[in-house]
């Protein structure tokens, strides 16, 4: 079986879970809802063994999670899915976005656009080749 191909990118709908939750259903249940989203995303294939980066974007309505803090259930929902082990992330980059600041989208994939129609918050995410780490950000 073959291994998925970079990029890519799916949306999961709905407000993400924050890491620092007690309530373990409402954190499992997330969870599950980003590893659905992936498995839809990456099809039938072997999860990557290569090293990754993962671009994380949450658009919100009426207030949110600290970004820092929605990263983990999301990571954590991916594993095995899209990648083998967790270990092989080499870059996070995370921001939310509240769409009442108006938005001028570029380069919006499908996913993301037809996201933005259902009128709810929504995480994207987008797992791409790891950076040259011989150049410094």
């Amino acid at each position: 079986m073959a291994s998925a191909e970079l990029p890519l990118s799916f949306v999961v709908q709905g407000v993400p879970v924050s890491a620092q939750t007690r309530n373990r259903r409402w954190r499992r249940r997330w969870i599950d809802k980003v590893k659905s989203a992936a498995a839809a995303a990456i099809g039938n294939v072997e999860p990557l063994a290569v090293e990754v980066s993962v671009v994380l974007v949450y658009f919100y309505r009426d207030g949110s999670p600290d970004v820092d803090n929605i990263i983990k259930p999301i990571l954590d929902g991916m594993n095995q899915v899209v990648y083998e082990d967790d270990r092989l992330i080499d870059q996070v980059t995370a921001r939310k976005t509240d769409f009442a600041a108006g938005l001028e989208v570029r380069g919006a994939t499908a996913e993301m656009l037809e996201a933005f129609d259902e009128v709810a918050d929504f995480v994207y995410v987008s797992v791409q080749t790891p950076p040259d780490h011989r150049v410094l950000p």
